[in-house]
């Protein structure tokens, strides 16, 4: 039942700044279901010159209950540090799975930015998708589709997933920033599409219906949907 949200090896290790705190997330690559509390570990490396010098910088485990109202989780590492995973609370949700594809133009060279998913209801965080740099080979596959950080986000069955890109130069102002909506289904796929400068890339998300993990928390009702 474990659902990653970070994992990276000491080969593949993210450098941490006071300009640029936060951890890059892959995940959750699912929506994670509060039927009953929900147990999060933390279990982080600071990499030293050689693998026996790598000491723990965070090792924690900690239960979220039902009730914790979205309030963020905080760990407390080695010096005084503090590790904080921030959560946010949705009802009655579909999963949204997000693809991108070069469809047409030419992906600019030097660009930096990222495409990104957030929803327009609360709590209305944003979650990176893909983060592009300078080097254009790095973001876009030979077959035009583009990688991902991650693919999965959750969304209100009544509400809407914006799907956004924002694109920069030598890490200076925006130059170009453009967003597309998408309402949210049940099942099946929406399409959408973005432009990034002279570059075309269309979207597309698949829709899929959240099984509760425990069929009798849910009504009768729920039931029929998420089996049919």
């Amino acid at each position: 039942m474990r659902n990653i949200i970070f994992n990276r090896d000491r080969h593949d290790c993210q450098t941490l700044t006071e300009e640029d705190p936060c951890l890059a997330l892959t995940g959750p690559s699912r929506a994670v279901g509060m039927n009953e509390h929900v147990t999060i570990e933390a279990e982080l490396k600071v990499k030293g010159a050689a693998k026996s010098e790598d000491r723990y910088f965070i090792l924690e485990a900690k239960a979220v209950p039902l009730n914790w109202g979205g309030r963020d989780v905080e760990f407390s590492g080695t010096r005084g540090t503090i590790l904080k995973i921030s959560l946010g609370e949705l009802h009655n949700c579909v999963e949204a799975t997000i693809f991108f594809r070069v469809v047409g133009g030419t992906w600019p060279a030097g660009l930096q930015g990222h495409f990104a998913a957030s929803t327009a209801e609360p709590p209305n965080k944003e979650v990176i998708l893909i983060a592009f740099g300078c080097d254009d080979g790095e973001s876009i596959r030979g077959d035009s589709n583009m990688t991902h950080l991650r693919h999965v986000v959750s969304v209100q069955d009544s509400g809407e997933l914006i799907v956004s890109v924002r694109a920069w130069r030598d890490g200076q102002a925006v130059i170009d920033q453009e967003e597309v909506r998408l309402k949210a289904k049940l099942s099946g796929r929406s399409f959408g599409s973005l432009n990034v400068c002279s570059c075309h890339v269309g979207v597309l998300v698949a829709w899929s219906r959240i099984r509760p993990m425990c069929d009798d928390l849910v009504p009768e009702v729920s039931r029929r949907l998420c089996h049919s």
